[in-house]
């Protein structure tokens, strides 16, 4: 037996199989039994029946989990064998998922979109006033491409042999916006890559001026704020 700091007390309970769970809910609610299986077909098989049934609910957890209500739930009492409850819930699960698809992949749309936008804000208001035309680099190309690296503060990466890169530190991340050929590139992938950094492409709604750039962050940012807002009530009345 193992070291215990206080007297303890062995027992056995004889229950229904049905009433396992409910047993063992109780016992757990005490706070001070700790239970002891001799082997693990010891387990009630109603209890060990449920384990596909919880593979399966973790399935759909981890897919819509970051979806479902986040408040207003109590612990359900067992008033019938948990296998039922958890089939049960599965069923619903399964039926509500084709109606929550359209509306959770509008609002990860508009959640990447928005936080694409703020990468972008954060650059253009520490950048200040530029005589770049930042609209030419979403039309880059053939002969030259642009893209931006963000990367940490202390990871300034090293600019391409051919490349034209505008670095702009910042105390949290530093960004090096790249125009240059497939092979400039490739060359800031790799230190992406080597430096814990990462690339974006150019988004297609720059403007030609920061101010202007600002201005249209400003602006779709106000949409999508509205957007989620619709997208979450839709999938609110959806859970209710």
């Amino acid at each position: 037996r193992m070291i215990r700091p206080q007297p303890a007390r062995w027992f056995e309970a004889l229950t229904p199989r049905d009433d396992a769970t409910l047993a063992l809910a109780a016992l757990a609610a005490t706070g001070a039994v700790e239970l002891e299986s001799r082997q693990a077909t010891d387990l009630p098989s109603n209890i060990t029946a449920a384990r596909p049934l919880l593979v399966e609910f973790a399935n759909l957890a981890g897919r819509y989990r970051a979806y479902w209500p986040e408040s207003g739930l109590t612990p359900s009492a067992f008033p019938e064998s948990p296998n039922v409850t958890l089939a049960r819930t599965i069923e619903r699960v399964v039926a509500w998922a084709p109606q929550a698809e359209p509306i959770i992949v509008a609002l990860q749309r508009a959640e990447a979109e928005a936080s694409e936008l703020a990468l972008w804000r954060r650059l253009f208001e520490g950048m200040g006033e530029s005589m770049i035309d930042f609209a030419f680099l979403a039309e880059a190309g053939p002969l030259v491409e642009a893209c931006l690296g963000v990367f940490p503060p202390d990871m300034a990466p090293a600019a391409p042999p051919t490349g034209l890169v505008r670095i702009v530190a910042l105390e949290d991340a530093l960004y090096a916006v790249l125009v240059g050929t497939t092979e400039d590139l490739s060359h800031l992938h790799q230190q992406a890559a080597a430096l814990k950094g990462r690339i974006h492409e150019i988004p297609s709604w720059l403007r030609s001026t920061v101010r202007e750039t600002l201005d249209y962050i400003a602006t779709r940012g106000t949409e999508l704020e509205a957007s989620m807002r619709e997208l979450h009530q839709r999938l609110d009345e959806l859970n209710r």
